[in-house]
């Protein structure tokens, strides 16, 4: 597949340039589809002597011990904020989620989260697209 595009040269013509893509981010799914998707964006950077990038993103209730085994794995962590996780936070979070837990275990009062907005989401979706570029760069090294 090469996509072309018009442009105009020095005197005004028009003139068409084929664009080759050099680098192919991937989203897979877990569908039967993803090994085509694969096989199609492997062909494509081959083309233009490029790179894929495949990424398969994962939505996962709220769960800090979950967090913390992925950390151990060198995975990157975000929080719904769009804040990243590390080592330093995760211990911290996880006494705050068992203290939680006892008071609610104790006063029998049910435990809220605030709501999700536009913002929130905006915030989050820069810091996995960060994410995703410091990922892509450390593997193109």
């Amino acid at each position: 597949m090469v996509t072309s595009w018009l442009r105009r040269d020095a005197h005004g013509a028009k003139t068409a340039k084929a664009l080759e893509p050099r680098n192919v981010l991937v989203v897979l799914s877990g569908h039967a589809m993803d090994e085509d998707l694969v096989r199609m964006a492997c062909t494509l950077a081959k083309n233009g002597k490029g790179h894929v990038i495949a990424i398969n993103v994962v939505e996962v209730p709220r769960s800090l011990p979950l967090a913390a085994r992925c950390l151990a794995k060198g995975a990157v962590v975000l929080s719904a904020k769009g804040e990243a996780i590390g080592e330093e936070r995760i211990g911290m979070a996880l006494a705050l989620r068992d203290l939680s837990r006892h008071l609610r275990e104790v006063t029998g009062r049910e435990t809220h989260h605030a709501a999700f907005g536009k913002r929130d989401r905006s915030r989050f979706l820069d810091a996995l697209e960060n994410a995703i570029q410091a990922i892509r760069r450390r593997s193109l090294r």
